[in-house]
């Protein structure tokens, strides 16, 4: 919480600010560092956690541009340096309500991460980002497999209006046994600018059908402009999930996003 809440600091964040710190990650390491310094501006600079390298820690970036409404771009790498195992909060809203960051996100953000999701790692990243553009790369998160963890992806690009383009295939890794509670809550709900939804977003072959009813609630809430069909899954002869995940009721999944191919035979729990 290093300059947590200092307001009146202005101007970019120093180059080498960090100097010559290298390692493998910590938990908390730069936890709330820069939350809610909403005088800074210009670019997140390339290269700030060049020197950490290693598998990820609890919270290790959790808040820490949270807030920061002025700064305007992410750089290529920024992360680049992880890899291993999810760690449970580690990019709990990183860039919540970083409203002024402009172009796509980069591709290999979070570097090589592999393995079983864990609580809360991706809650809320990009909430508010309404200035990101272009498509979410396909990636992004690694190569996740395993059990799904509680609100893993809860809210990740909620409010990321500006995203554009298709949910790229296999984004969140392959999936298998009991869903969690919250785990694509409001994963994408008010990102109006996206445009279709990719069959094979999920690999959900291995996930029971339990009755929890967050499990897909509201995930692309408001996705007002996604004009393709809603992604199908591979259950034997199944291929929606409403057909699979008939125990869960009032997920809202496709709530108002009423310009997908076949809305109207959605069933309302769904839509």
């Amino acid at each position: 919480m290093t300059f947590r809440n200092c307001t009146g600091l202005t101007g970019a964040i120093p180059a080498g600010l960090f100097g010559t710190f290298s390692g493998a990650p910590a938990a908390n390491m730069f936890y709330c560092t820069f939350d809610a310094c909403s005088g800074l501006t210009g670019a997140i600079p390339a290269g700030l956690f060049s020197g950490i390298s290693g598998a990820p820690a609890e919270s290790m970036f959790s808040y820490t541009f949270s807030g920061c409404a002025g700064l305007t771009s992410i750089p290529t790498g920024l992360f680049s340096g992880i890899s291993g195992a999810p760690a449970s909060s580690m990019f709990n809203n990183t860039f919540n309500g970083c409203s002024g960051l402009t172009g796509s996100i980069p591709a290999g953000l979070f570097g090589t991460i592999s393995g079983a999701p864990a609580v809360y790692m991706f809650v809320y990243t990009f909430r508010g980002c309404s200035g990101l553009t272009g498509s979410i790369p396909a990636g992004l998160f690694g190569a996740l497999s395993g059990t799904p963890a509680q609100q893993m992806f809860s809210n990740t690009f909620s409010g990321c209006s500006g995203l554009t383009g298709s949910v790229p295939a296999g984004l969140f890794g392959t999936l298998y046994g009991a869903p969690a509670n919250g785990m694509f809550q409001q994963t994408f709900s008010n990102c109006r600018g996206l445009t279709g939804i990719d069959d094979g977003i999920w690999d959900l072959t291995g996930l029971t059908n339990t009755n929890i009813s967050t499990v897909f609630h509201q995930t692309f809430y408001g996705c007002n402009n996604i004009t393709s069909a809603p992604p199908t899954i591979a259950f034997g002869n199944t291929t929606n999930l409403w057909e699979h995940f008939t125990a869960m009721t009032d997920q809202n999944t496709f709530s108002n996003a009423n310009k997908m191919v076949g809305y109207a035979s959605i069933p309302l729990a769904w839509r």
